[in-house]
């Protein structure tokens, strides 16, 4: 856990919501990110959930992207998680071993990301 604590925090880019989730998250934060995502998708706006600054997610929080991604797709709407460029991070590397790197529409740059959503 980062000394502040873990932090979602939703931003809006034009017609895109960027949660961003740092620090340590699992089953206690879960339910925030979730929040998070469902109040964007709510209102009609793709999302990018923004991993980058997460140093841990465990598998419920995996569920959490999973379940967003369902439902931005039923929804007609754009929806990314975006991990960001260089060295291996422990998210990343759990989206690799879990097989959801294959699953998950991943992104490594803040501006692929928010293309990637705009145009799905």
């Amino acid at each position: 856990m980062t000394p502040e604590g873990p932090e979602v925090r939703s931003t809006t880019e034009g017609d895109v919501v960027v949660v961003a989730v740092a620090g340590d998250h699992d089953i206690a934060t879960a339910d925030e990110i979730r929040g998070a995502i469902d109040t964007a998708l709510a209102a009609q706006h793709r999302v990018v959930v923004d991993l980058t600054p997460a140093t841990f997610v465990d598998s419920t929080v995996l569920g959490v992207l999973l379940g967003a991604r369902d439902q931005a797709r039923d929804a007609g709407l754009g929806f990314g998680v975006l991990l960001g460029e260089g060295s291996a991070t422990a998210v990343q590397r759990i989206t690799e071993v879990t097989g959801l790197a294959s699953i998950l529409p991943l992104h490594d740059a803040r501006d692929a990301a928010l293309a990637g959503v705009r145009a799905a």
